[in-house]
């Protein structure tokens, strides 16, 4: 029971670490583009909200401080 419980939770976690992983990496991307894709990238920012970058990493670092806080939970109410 316990290895069984230990796999699942690990695989929770690393399918999460991939999401966050692939948005981190695509904000990263633009915001490093150059060349054309750069370009492209600061015209369409400059006719969108200038915040949005910004709450998309305040959103991946409160749904990772969310998800550790959960799964640290989950471990206490196993030790019981």
């Amino acid at each position: 029971c316990d290895q069984r419980f230990f796999s699942e939770l690990t695989k929770e976690a690393s399918d999460i670490l991939g999401c966050l992983r692939s948005r981190v990496r695509r904000l990263l991307h633009l915001h490093y583009a150059n060349g054309l894709q750069g370009y492209v990238w600061r015209l369409w920012h400059c006719f969108s909200d200038p915040g949005e970058m910004m709450q998309e990493g305040r959103l991946l670092v409160d749904y990772v401080l969310m998800n550790a806080i959960a799964i640290r939970k989950i471990l206490k109410k196993y030790d019981k």
